[in-house]
Protein backbone atom coordinates (compact mmCIF):
# COMPACT_ATOMS: atom_id res chain seq x y z
CA UNK A 1 0.00 0.00 0.00
CA UNK A 2 1.17 3.79 -0.49
CA UNK A 3 0.67 6.15 2.68
CA UNK A 4 -0.30 9.69 2.49
CA UNK A 5 0.16 11.68 5.57
CA UNK A 6 -2.89 13.77 6.73
CA UNK A 7 -3.02 16.26 9.83
CA UNK A 8 -2.94 13.97 12.93
CA UNK A 9 -3.20 10.94 10.93
CA UNK A 10 -2.50 8.78 7.88
CA UNK A 11 -4.14 7.47 4.47
CA UNK A 12 -3.37 3.87 2.95
CA UNK A 13 -4.06 2.88 -0.80
CA UNK A 14 -4.15 -0.76 -1.68
CA UNK A 15 -2.16 -1.63 -4.41
CA UNK A 16 -3.11 -4.12 -7.03
CA UNK A 17 -7.06 -2.42 -6.71
CA UNK A 18 -8.66 -2.48 -10.49
CA UNK A 19 -7.99 0.53 -12.55
CA UNK A 20 -11.28 1.73 -12.00
CA UNK A 21 -11.77 0.86 -8.39
CA UNK A 22 -9.46 1.49 -5.17
CA UNK A 23 -9.34 1.01 -1.46
CA UNK A 24 -8.26 3.29 1.40
CA UNK A 25 -8.32 3.62 5.19
CA UNK A 26 -7.30 6.80 6.67
CA UNK A 27 -6.54 6.58 10.58
CA UNK A 28 -6.91 9.64 12.46
CA UNK A 29 -4.64 9.00 15.97
CA UNK A 30 -6.20 9.96 19.17
CA UNK A 31 -9.51 11.27 17.65
CA UNK A 32 -12.60 11.06 19.54
CA UNK A 33 -15.92 10.53 18.39
CA UNK A 34 -16.24 13.68 16.50
CA UNK A 35 -16.44 14.67 12.77
CA UNK A 36 -12.88 15.10 11.41
CA UNK A 37 -12.22 18.57 10.22
CA UNK A 38 -15.29 20.17 11.56
CA UNK A 39 -15.84 23.55 12.28
CA UNK A 40 -14.21 25.18 15.06
CA UNK A 41 -16.93 26.65 16.77
CA UNK A 42 -16.69 24.59 20.21
CA UNK A 43 -19.18 21.93 19.16
CA UNK A 44 -19.01 18.62 20.80
CA UNK A 45 -18.52 17.13 17.43
CA UNK A 46 -15.94 18.58 15.50
CA UNK A 47 -12.48 18.07 15.64
CA UNK A 48 -10.69 21.29 13.85
CA UNK A 49 -7.27 20.08 14.42
CA UNK A 50 -8.07 16.45 12.47
CA UNK A 51 -7.09 16.19 8.32
CA UNK A 52 -10.54 17.47 7.25
CA UNK A 53 -12.95 14.01 6.65
CA UNK A 54 -15.40 15.85 4.04
CA UNK A 55 -12.18 17.00 2.01
CA UNK A 56 -10.77 13.29 1.92
CA UNK A 57 -14.33 11.57 0.92
CA UNK A 58 -14.59 14.34 -1.70
CA UNK A 59 -11.00 14.10 -2.88
CA UNK A 60 -11.27 10.02 -3.02
CA UNK A 61 -14.67 9.76 -5.00
CA UNK A 62 -13.74 12.75 -7.55
CA UNK A 63 -10.89 10.37 -8.35
CA UNK A 64 -11.88 7.48 -8.63
CA UNK A 65 -16.48 7.30 -8.45
CA UNK A 66 -16.54 8.94 -12.07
Amino acid sequence: FTTTTVAAGQCDYYDGCPADGQVAVCVLHGMGHCWAGGAADGGIFSCPAFGSATQLQWAFYKMYAW
